[in-house]
């Protein structure tokens, strides 16, 4: 288990904050004092050159003590049996939303705003061969996630390429025409064109 957390303050604070934590007895433990750049790179730099998937789900709370389980019991035999435990794992992001959840979801064209929370997902592998392999297993992981941590038909996280077709009108909503004006401006050519964004409406809403 990966506990990747800060606190902007002095060691003494963090310590303090984070005695819980400490007292576990992690088996690697790095924490001290860097600037906010260096501990961005904290889960980023270990990987090196390699192939990598990164992919995410959103979960309500309280978080069920048995989808935890039910994950480690997929994913953690699938490292093992491909070898690819080294730099691969699932993390569960708690991070506290009720500051972004101020903005109103019509304000900006990003719709990820609400009293969920958001499971990331990250293969790293150096075969090429196995990449349909772990491409349709992460498809699998993210939709079983999916639906047993939002207890109904599933969420989808935007941010990552999770492998499968979303719906542009599913996965924008009511800010869908906004983003084809957005798309028109700063995206002449569509040269991201995975939600089919590009649309008549771009310039035609422009008059």
């Amino acid at each position: 288990m990966l506990c990747h957390v800060f606190v902007n303050g002095t060691e003494a604070q963090g310590r303090a904050f984070f005695r819980p934590l400490l007292e576990l007895q992690p088996l690697k433990m790095w924490a001290r004092t860097m600037p906010y750049k260096e501990a961005n790179r904290q889960a980023t730099d270990t990987a090196g050159r390699k192939r990598r998937l990164l992919s995410g789900a959103n979960f309500k709370v309280p978080l069920a003590v048995e989808l935890v389980g039910a994950v480690v019991r997929e994913f953690v035999p699938f490292l093992t049996e491909n070898g690819i435990a080294l730099a691969s794992g699932v993390m569960f992001e708690m991070f506290p939303n009720r500051k972004i959840r101020e903005v109103d979801p019509g304000a900006t064209a990003f719709p990820c705003r609400g009293d969920w929370y958001h499971v990331s997902v990250c293969f790293t592998w150096d075969n090429a061969s196995m990449d349909e392999d772990i491409r349709a297993f992460n498809s699998r992981l993210i939709r079983m996630i999916s639906e047993r941590g939002w207890m109904s038909d599933g969420s989808r996280y935007l941010n990552y390429d999770g492998g499968d077709y979303i719906d542009p009108m599913r996965a924008f909503g009511n800010n869908l025409l906004s983003l084809h004006l957005l798309k028109a401006d700063y995206d002449p050519h569509n040269l991201f064109r995975k939600y089919g964004l590009w649309h008549r409406y771009s310039w035609e809403s422009r008059g």
